[in-house]
């Protein structure tokens, strides 16, 4: 699914509305002979376009909510209208509004569910203070369920850094499952672990090992993986949602066209999966664009989100 965010859209109106408005007054001048048209033109152009440019970099920056309805017949009617929402790439809180901001949005949505999907952490800044903020916050809310990251399994103290969170009242799952229950029903909940290593290859390998070691059951399975960019190894396997992040949106966001670049060396210019909705052999992925950056240009026209999913029993 290629997407089109808020921000897109205002620079989509911008790019339309200018030539239209000019070619309007021209007209207007043409017709009527009024003296004054160029100049009122002028204006209403220069109005409009610092309306829409204070827009276009405020939808850029704020951390936005995208929401999804997930459907299915394997879903148990008990757990219609279960709300499940997703952290990703954290960074430290290297965004704009801060860790305060996204606390309050959570808090805000009530969630049954938090699940993090990885990169709470920047392993060339490591900064624990931001992440013991949020998760200290966001544990009273609703149980919260983490996976890592790359930039987590990176981290030199990664043991140091899953027993924070432990002790802060997060379930880890790496590479193992937990059962949620609502009344007399269940769905299942897995996690995998972010392999530590770089080489696609070796990747696709550790990937295979883990699902084949999980065994996803008969029932509705969840999946909280880091890389959005392996879907294709995913698929198929037994999960009917997965939730990821790592792509951080492809960096810059083209409208309809989705991301520019991704964290990977595969497939690295105008990957698939930088962000939104993919469905294929009976597996939907949803993913975030995450809110912080690590990279040393800037996110346009890619606002941080957090990502709600809704489930609906069919």
């Amino acid at each position: 699914m290629k997407g089109i965010n808020i921000s897109s859209a205002i620079l989509l109106l911008i790019i339309i509305l200018n030539p239209a408005i000019f070619m309007f007054l021209k007209y207007r001048k043409n017709k009527q002979g009024a003296k004054h048209s160029a100049g009122i033109g002028a204006m209403v152009i220069l109005v409009l376009n610092s309306v829409l440019i204070f827009c276009l970099v405020y939808f850029s920056t704020v951390i936005g909510i995208t929401r999804y309805t997930v459907s299915s017949e394997k879903i148990p009617s008990e757990f219609d209208g279960y709300k499940i929402l997703q952290i990703s790439d954290f960074h430290t809180g290297t965004f704009h509004g801060g860790t305060e901001k996204l606390i309050r949005k959570v808090k805000k949505e009530k969630p049954d569910i938090v699940v993090l999907t990885g990169d709470l952490i920047d392993d060339n800044k490591v900064n624990l203070e931001p992440v013991t903020r949020l998760v200290s916050q966001l544990t009273p809310t609703a149980p919260v369920f983490s996976v890592s990251g790359n930039h987590d399994v990176w981290y030199y103290n990664f043991d140091k850094y899953q027993n924070l969170l432990k002790k802060l009242g997060v379930t880890i799952l790496e590479n193992n499952k937990v059962t949620l229950q609502r009344g007399k029903s269940v769905i299942n909940l897995y996690g995998i672990g972010d392999p530590y290593t770089w080489n696609d290859k070796s990747a696709e390998e550790y990937l295979k090992d883990a699902i084949s070691g999980l065994k996803p059951s008969t029932g509705y399975n969840i999946l909280l993986f880091h890389r959005a960019n392996m879907f294709d190894e995913i698929k198929g396997k037994g999960f009917q949602l997965v939730f990821s992040g790592h792509m951080h949106g492809g960096q810059l966001q083209i409208p309809f066209r989705g991301g520019l670049i991704s964290p990977q060396q595969n497939h690295r210019w105008f990957p698939e999966y930088t962000d939104g909705r993919w469905t294929e052999a009976g597996t939907t992925m949803l993913v975030s664009r995450g809110l912080g950056n690590n990279a040393p240009v800037p996110r346009l026209l890619n606002p941080p989100e957090i990502v709600v999913a809704t489930l609906r029993s069919k």
